[in-house]
């Protein structure tokens, strides 16, 4: 059965982590979607090739056809680029593909007729900075990165744009993701040590707190949020636990090789580190109707059966 019966639905960054596992499921669904990735990229191997369409986002006439000739009622805005180390081709970088980008998307959702539509906007719990924790309703704006600035004035602008021209917006902002289809990331890292056979296995910090959130969790916010009246408002969505960095990391190893320590670095983090990072979910509960349904081990124990896969086609 289709989440979405009769509209068209497009979906930027499917090339992407959420992207491509959303477009995945809504395929699955036999919905009507694009996975729309930029120009020359590979799609991921779960998605239907006939579904992916290319564009550069940062070309904005380029992005007015597309959508015309799409004329999407949905669309789920996801590509952006990641964070980073702060250096001046990385600030360019961030405002040119996730700022620059999602003015074209609104502009062409706009020239296609997104009036009555609805834009779910992929923001970031690091638009929040170093504010207290749990994030909710009152939780302020502030950004301390490059990239967290841009997600958060993207979505600045993605409010400008539905209150001016009539379609509705909201933004999803996820806590720390995982699960298969994952780029490099901490639980990527804990693997390929243990896997290479590191006993011991060294962190930076350890004491920052994190709120992991399976990924198929996070698509079901996301098609949750398209599929509800919730315009011009701002969810944040995690895992439903404030744990340490060290403690998720022993606990992905301690499923892993049981043997294996973990060693904390006391190394000065960079400046834009967060804290701190966990989401208060009764306003996606109530707002969504949702609520992860994945615990941390069964997740743990999912996303390792991806990697242990992949490790094998991969020697």
């Amino acid at each position: 059965m289709t989440y979405f019966p009769g509209h068209g639905i497009l979906v930027t960054g499917a090339g992407g982590f959420i992207g491509s596992a959303l477009v995945a499921r809504l395929q699955a669904a036999g919905d009507q979607v694009h996975g729309l990735l930029r120009p020359g990229a590979t799609p991921p191997a779960r998605l239907d090739p006939d579904a992916v369409v290319h564009c550069d986002l940062r070309d904005a006439a380029a992005l007015v056809d597309l959508f015309a000739s799409l004329r999407p009622a949905i669309v789920f805005h996801l590509a952006s680029s990641p964070d980073g180390a702060e250096t001046f081709a990385h600030a360019q970088a961030t405002v040119d593909n996730n700022l620059s980008a999602t003015i074209n998307v609104l502009e062409a959702f706009r020239a296609a007729g997104g009036g009555g539509g609805v834009l779910v906007y992929g923001d970031s719990c690091k638009s929040y900075g170093n504010v207290e924790v749990p994030y909710g309703p009152d939780s302020a704006d502030r950004p301390n990165s490059s990239y967290a600035i841009t997600k958060a004035a993207g979505w600045s602008f993605c409010r400008l744009y539905a209150h001016l021209h009539g379609f509705a917006t909201v933004a999803i902002r996820p806590t720390l993701l995982y699960g298969p289809g994952q780029g490099f990331n901490l639980f990527t890292y804990l693997h390929r040590e243990v896997r290479a056979g590191h006993r011991e296995i060294n962190l930076m910090g350890g004491k920052q707190t994190r709120d992991p959130l399976y990924i198929d969790d996070a698509v079901d916010a996301y098609l949750a949020a398209a599929r509800t009246d919730l315009d011009q408002k701002t969810i944040p969505i995690g895992g439903g636990t404030e744990h340490s960095v060290l403690d998720i990391a022993a606990r992905f190893v301690g499923l892993l090789a049981p043997e294996c320590t973990i060693a904390c670095s006391d190394a000065e983090m960079r400046p834009t580190e967060i804290l701190r990072s966990y989401s208060d979910n009764r306003l996606a509960a109530a707002l969504l109707k949702w609520q992860p349904r994945v615990s941390l081990e069964e997740g743990f124990r999912r996303t390792i059966e991806f990697l242990d896969a992949a490790h094998l086609r991969s020697s």
